[in-house]
């Protein structure tokens, strides 16, 4: 499945446009990672992207077709999306959360079938969270909670899944597990993945590609390797950075280091 977005554009009403003439595509087996600044518009864009936000102008296309022009229901098939995760107050199971993702596949008032419970347990197995099956929501740490709602995502069976900030709030390990099972997930099986990060340097590790907005609607995308470096993270962030690769057991790894902010001249004390 190809996924792009032709010259989208947003405001909200009585409000200055946020969004400018946006382009670009995901294919299959491909990984886009979306950056910026704080309030810049990057849940915006994704919301945008679904149709759960209607763009001022352009569009967003599956296949070439206009999402706009198909069953809500077809498109939910396809795209599975994982907001940002807050812990849970509900008192469903691991596999209870894991088998609402099989709702875009059932009729209004249909209940789910032996089938849509086995992909919903192979969901959790196959991301390694099988413990989790019978564990409360509500009992499970943000780490956790974050590996069923992705279970829940791969339980629609979608061709893209659309995540925001997968690895926000989470410690070194649970960041560094998302992350792996995203990279897994996309060039192992071949699915494709839109994430919305704070974390150049995740963005580096494993996306194919960046859309990175900057101000006044400007925005830069293009190969990860290409996109984020000093001049662009300079100009969308007001940060002067480094970066760096290193070598460690015989692979390579970029980095990205902030040195100092950039500050108008008014900013500065005097």
């Amino acid at each position: 499945m190809k996924f792009e977005v032709q010259n989208g554009c947003f405001a909200y009403k009585n409000s200055r446009e946020i969004l400018k003439r946006i382009s670009f595509a995901v294919e299959e087996g491909k990984l886009l990672a979306i950056l910026g600044a704080n309030g810049i518009g990057k849940t915006t864009l994704l919301k945008c992207m679904m149709g759960l936000l209607r763009w001022t102008c352009g569009r967003s296309l599956i296949d070439g077709k206009d999402i706009s022009g198909l069953p809500t229901q077809k498109i939910w098939q396809k795209i599975a999306y994982i907001p940002q995760a807050k812990l849970s107050k509900f008192a469903f199971t691991g596999l209870e959360m894991t088998l609402m993702g099989r709702s875009a596949h059932l009729g209004a008032f249909e209940q789910p079938k032996g089938k849509d419970i086995a992909v919903a347990e192979n969901a959790l197995e196959e991301i390694g969270v099988s413990h989790l099956r019978n564990k409360r929501c509500n009992q499970m740490s943000g780490g956790e909670l974050q590996m069923v709602f992705i279970a829940r995502a791969l339980a629609v069976e979608p061709k893209l899944m659309i995540l925001d900030e997968p690895e926000s709030g989470l410690d070194f390990r649970n960041q560094l597990i998302i992350l792996e099972l995203l990279d897994r997930l996309v060039h192992e099986k071949k699915l494709s993945a839109v994430i919305n990060t704070h974390y150049p340097a995740h963005a580096m590790k494993i996306a194919d590609l960046t859309l990175m907005l900057g101000k006044q609607g400007r925005y830069f995308y293009g190969r990860t390797g290409d996109i984020i470096n000093v001049d662009n993270m300079r100009s969308a962030f007001d940060v002067n950075v480094l970066v760096n690769s290193v070598e460690n057991g015989g692979r390579q790894y970029d980095d990205i280091i902030p040195m100092s902010v950039v500050q108008p001249a008014s900013d500065w004390v005097r």
